[in-house]
């Protein structure tokens, strides 16, 4: 009945706003809510989509608030920020709601640009920007990108394509993450090979690879001085010599990407005219 489920979700909605508060205020009782949000935080993503236009009213703004406040935490991999962040990807995976597909890409977006406007350009110990959630983020993501479930890949490149934006304006993120970002989502594409075409997989992730071969492009200058904070390669130069190899793979999608972006990258190298230049030095 309509009426019982509107009073169950302003219950729950006060509920979740009391959890919330009190967690604030004594910080000693914040454990105590920890395996209660496990089970809250996916009934509120689910109502946020939901057909009921009270339930969407309740809860769109309710979980985007709470994105907004538990992304202030200071430690890496905190609890609470952990329990409602592994909602949000196990709901960006959903095979039979696509709606609740699209809105977790949204709140994956909203996490990702509220991480780094609390992270306020902090330094940490090697003199990086702060950027814990946006390492919980995308090694969770990564984890979406190698999953076997067509359907869990492809809430991997809608979020993607999700948080280009924000992604693309930070230089100090783009320098550390986008070339693994690269290697990751092609590992994907070839996952697609065997994949449903009806799913848009494969299109999804190709999108995802133009977005990234433009922020490599216009970060060209920076990636290609070597750094020790990027975890896959150090330099443009090691992963255009990575790519080379990828385009030998047997799995068609792949490979053709791999060589649209060596041919787009090949060029930005210093004394380079394009790939054959770049094979011959």
């Amino acid at each position: 009945e309509r009426q019982v489920k509107v009073a169950a979700c302003e219950l729950l909605h006060g509920m979740a706003l009391l959890m919330v508060g009190s967690g604030a205020h004594h910080h000693s009782s914040r454990a105590q809510f920890y395996k209660l949000y496990k089970h809250v935080f996916p009934a509120l993503l689910r109502l946020a989509c939901d057909i009921e236009s009270v339930a969407r009213q309740l809860f769109e703004p309710l979980v985007l608030q709470l994105i907004h406040w538990f992304t202030k935490n200071v430690h890496y991999e905190n609890e609470e920020t952990m329990n409602l962040l592994d909602a949000i990807v196990d709901a960006v995976g959903c095979q039979d709601n696509g709606a609740l597909r699209d809105f977790a890409a949204r709140c994956l977006g909203e996490f990702l640009l509220w991480s780094l406007k609390h992270s306020g350009g902090k330094k940490g110990k090697a003199g990086e920007e702060e950027s814990i959630n946006v390492r919980s983020l995308f090694k969770r993501l990564y984890s979406l990108a190698h999953h076997p479930d067509p359907y869990r890949r492809f809430g991997c490149a809608l979020t993607m394509n999700e948080v280009y934006r924000t992604f693309r304006e930070n230089e100090r993120v783009v320098d550390v993450f986008v070339l693994e970002m690269a290697k990751n989502m092609l590992f994907s594409l070839r996952l697609c090979d065997r994949d449903e075409h009806s799913v848009g997989t494969a299109d999804a992730i190709t999108k995802v690879l133009r977005s990234l071969a433009r922020i490599i492009a216009h970060y060209a200058p920076l990636l290609s001085k070597p750094s020790k904070t990027r975890r896959e390669f150090e330099a443009l130069e090691h992963f255009l010599e990575w790519l080379l190899q990828e385009s030998a793979r047997p799995e068609r999608a792949s490979r053709c990407a791999a060589m649209r972006m060596l041919e787009r990258l090949c060029p930005l190298v210093r004394g380079c005219s394009g790939v054959r230049a770049w094979m011959q030095r």
